[in-house]
């Protein structure tokens, strides 16, 4: 852990590390900014309750040119619309989004995984039941951040 947040710190820079944070529960939501505030890892959390506003969100991101957010953690299960219904109209309306997106779930079938992963995402990450498995999930979620940068530099 010591590791990753040195290397957070030491490739700073200009851009912000912002996660976008698709999440209904506010429980949950909490667990997963108190998990990157634990761990001294310099994100900032920006949370949307629903799918439609994740929509607007994501369409927002689309037309600005630069990257404001590292990363998009999506729960599957939003109300309003499901992050599934969001990508697909996304795709269907040929909006290619600029940040990798990532998805939670407690169980998502083979067929649900290989459609998400046809609309753009990049991992699918199983959703945490306690605090500590929240923990582990902001250094998963960190170190993705890190690879979609280097990736982008």
């Amino acid at each position: 852990m010591a590791n990753m947040r040195q290397r957070l710190e030491t490739n700073g820079g200009a851009e912000a590390r912002r996660i976008l944070l698709a999440e209904d529960n506010p429980s949950d939501a909490l667990l997963f900014q108190l998990a990157f505030t634990s761990q001294n890892l310099p994100f900032e959390i920006d949370t949307v309750p629903d799918g439609e506003r994740l929509m607007s969100r994501l369409r927002e991101l689309a037309e600005t040119p630069d990257r404001q957010f590292s990363l998009a953690v999506l729960d599957v299960n939003l109300p309003r619309r499901t992050a599934e219904e969001v990508l697909s109209v996304l795709d269907q309306e040929r909006i290619k989004l600029d940040i990798p997106v990532v998805i939670l779930s407690s169980f998502l079938s083979e067929s649900r995984q290989h459609r998400l992963r046809q609309l753009g995402v990049r991992k699918i990450l199983t959703k945490p039941m306690d605090f500590d498995g929240y923990l582990q999930l902001a250094t998963q979620v960190a170190s993705l951040c890190e690879l979609a940068k280097a990736t982008t530099a």
